[in-house]
């Protein structure tokens, strides 16, 4: 498994379904004979950059510029340990793949008020906040991409949900 270099595959360009691409390595699936459908069995024994619950974890590729989540059609094991399998099979290769998994990150809501009305400022904090970066979607829209943990607004209507990658 060769080390994942983001000048690469950067593995901040993602789906956002896709929570974090292990940073350790990843694997190159390549077709060598034969024309049958292929899926893909990924494991981890003991990877520092890697933490989640196999039920947590999935098969990401590189296509079309971007980490995709290719799903979890079976695992096993533990977080120290284990496998994960992808939803699909693959009918184009080379094929360069790499196990994801939920992110930790969690937002919480600051607001200046007991009730947030639409208008007033909502100050959102990711937790941990030792990351190198930062994602924050309103309703699955991109709002902001950086190093910094919080996240402010003054948009927000009724229903409008919020996540942190």
């Amino acid at each position: 498994m060769p080390h994942l270099t983001d000048s690469l595959y950067p593995r901040s360009t993602k789906q956002p379904t896709v929570g974090f691409v292990n940073r350790c390595g990843y694997w190159n699936l390549d077709r060598t004979a034969g024309s049958g459908t292929t899926t893909a069995t990924l494991g981890w024994n003991n990877n520092p950059c890697f933490a989640s619950a196999p039920v947590d974890a999935y098969v990401t590729a590189w296509q079309s510029s971007q980490w995709k989540h290719l799903g979890n059609a079976a695992y096993t094991g533990n977080s120290t340990t284990g496998t994960v399998k992808n939803s699909a099979a693959f009918t184009t290769y080379p094929q360069v793949l790499n196990v994801g998994g939920v992110c930790g990150l969690t937002a919480g809501l600051t607001a200046n008020r007991d009730t947030l009305y639409s208008g007033y400022l909502a100050t959102f904090t990711a937790t941990p906040s030792n990351q190198p970066s930062y994602k924050f979607y309103v309703n699955d829209v991109l709002k902001q991409d950086s190093s910094v943990a919080t996240f402010k607004t003054h948009t927000l209507v009724n229903g409008d949900s919020v996540k942190v990658l």
